[in-house]
């Protein structure tokens, strides 16, 4: 895993959280930035959001989220 590289990764927007978790383990990086649009699955509750961050958390790859909607970020708070 190369350690000094940032990748950025588009989220589809009916992407299933599984294919998420796969582009980001395959990355090559410690640190991602997660490109969501606005209207993505993956921003649509918070159980999509708790499950990515459970994944990640024992791993160590630094992850952004990055996304428009205002409400995403609420959503990721309780997440």
């Amino acid at each position: 895993m190369v350690a000094n590289k940032t990748v950025k990764i588009f989220i589809e927007p009916d992407e299933e959280i599984v294919f998420i978790l796969e582009k980001i383990m395959q990355a090559g990086s410690s640190r991602v930035i997660l490109i969501v649009p606005s209207t993505a699955a993956l921003i649509s509750s918070a159980v999509s959001l708790k499950i990515l961050s459970r994944r990640l958390v024992d791993t160590p790859i630094l992850s952004v989220l990055v996304c428009d909607n205002e409400g995403a970020s609420g959503l990721a708070k309780k997440a």
